[in-house]
């Protein structure tokens, strides 16, 4: 099963593929669905497929089905862009402060007293920096 990942600030979508992350032998690699907006980034453990989000203003990451852990592009990432990447079991990755709000806006859900209507945004001073 895939599954998502964001960064807790923005990177922007084209500053992933300017070559800085091939000091960490972490280069794109072209597939049949590759896009403007679809790209992947192969390291030497893994592949993540990347997605442009807010016209290319920060970006989304998925770990494709059946594939492995693509720890050494995270970690290229990291290193690159100084975030830390949070999955989407993780409260943070759906706008969450704690997981405690999480955890009770999941409960109001499935009571009925809330209505699904989420957007995913990292608003704050220090998540609008991008890389």
């Amino acid at each position: 099963m895939s599954t998502a990942y964001k960064p807790l600030f923005n990177i922007r979508f084209e500053n992933i593929f300017d070559a800085r992350l091939d000091k960490y032998e972490v280069r794109e690699q072209i597939r049949t669905d590759t896009s403007d907006s679809t790209r992947y980034l192969a390291g030497p453990d893994g592949v993540l497929a990347v997605f442009s989000e807010q016209n290319g203003a920060s970006s989304s990451f998925v770990r494709p089905s059946f594939e492995p852990m693509p720890w050494s592009t995270f970690d290229a990432l990291n290193r690159e862009f100084d975030t830390e990447f949070v999955s989407e079991h993780d409260h943070r990755f759906w706008g969450f402060d704690t997981a405690g709000e999480w955890d009770q806006f999941q409960n109001e859900i499935t009571r009925g007293k809330t209505m699904i209507s989420i957007s995913i945004s990292f608003d704050t001073p220090a998540a609008n920096r991008t890389g």
